[in-house]
């Protein structure tokens, strides 16, 4: 080998080698740990300047260098205990009821219903961003981290981690392009009661730039506690009003269709109830 091909391998090795380093290997059921190594210019040449800022955010993710500290965290919580309490003081807890102290959640519940059951389904989006300042969902994201997840809270339960459940959105394809599989995406849906007491959700987020609405359409049935996806909506919306006809019917309206902002979905739809007429 000549001098020149044999100088760009050993460059080539030993850059490898420092990528490699830069992760740490985490004991098993934990998260990675990244080495304090920040974006430079070597890392952008080979993977490019966008993937080596993703890592970059990662590592500082992983170190809790995003601004928001836990510190942060622990006096944003106290003062809203705090405040909590100010207000309860001005109400007679037997006639109007009070606020309880917070309890950790194992999900946002962008979308919150309680069930006849007594249980409250809760369900909105896998996390992509750790600093809570910031988007934490991922609206503007494009394939397999856009994906959706749910929880039944029983208060009989309490409010520990035994109270939740997790009951996942069935699996599906998105048509943003990669067509990777992931559990629906179905925040930023609609969603209403039908007259039997399950849960309709309508809509969701194909991702891309400010929101992008899905054809997606699922029924949650609070008694086996299970997802079924029905037929998609001719239209996807993002954010649509949804309510419930005298005759159960589901009336479906406006939501964002259009990605990069777009103007409302147009007009409105309706699909039956289980077992229900068509229409």
């Amino acid at each position: 080998m000549s001098r020149a091909p044999r100088s760009a391998l050993l460059s080539a090795l030993a850059l490898a080698g420092a990528l490699t380093a830069a992760l740490t290997v985490a004991p098993t059921g934990t998260a990675p740990a990244f080495a304090a190594v920040h974006h430079t210019g070597d890392e952008g040449a080979v993977l490019g300047e966008e993937h080596a800022r993703a890592h970059a955010r990662l590592r500082d993710a992983a170190r809790g260098t995003q601004g928001y500290p836990q510190a942060k965290r622990t006096s944003s919580l106290a003062s809203l205990q705090q405040s909590q309490r100010t207000a309860n003081a001005k109400f007679d807890a037997a006639r109007f009821g009070r606020f309880t102290e917070f309890f950790p959640s194992p999900d946002f519940g962008v979308h919150v219903a309680q069930l006849p059951t007594g249980k409250v389904l809760l369900f909105s989006f896998e996390r992509v961003e750790a600093d809570p300042t910031k988007e934490t969902g991922p609206t503007n994201t494009v394939g397999r981290t856009n994906a959706g997840r749910a929880y039944l809270w029983d208060p009989a339960r309490g409010t520990g981690a035994r109270a939740f459940k997790n009951v996942p959105p069935p699996v599906v394809l998105m048509p943003d392009g990669s067509y990777a599989p992931r559990p629906a995406p179905f925040f930023c849906a609609g969603h209403s009661y039908l007259p039997n007491g399950m849960v309709g959700v309508f809509g969701g987020n194909v991702g891309g730039k400010g929101g992008s609405g899905a054809k997606l359409s699922f029924v949650f049935d609070p008694w086996t506690e299970k997802w079924f996806r029905n037929r998609d909506m001719s239209v996807g919306r993002w954010y649509p009003s949804v309510v419930t006809g005298p005759d159960g019917r589901q009336i479906i309206m406006s939501g964002q269709g259009a990605r990069r902002a777009g103007p409302p979905t147009p007009g409105g739809g309706g699909v039956p109830p289980p077992g229900g007429p068509g229409g």
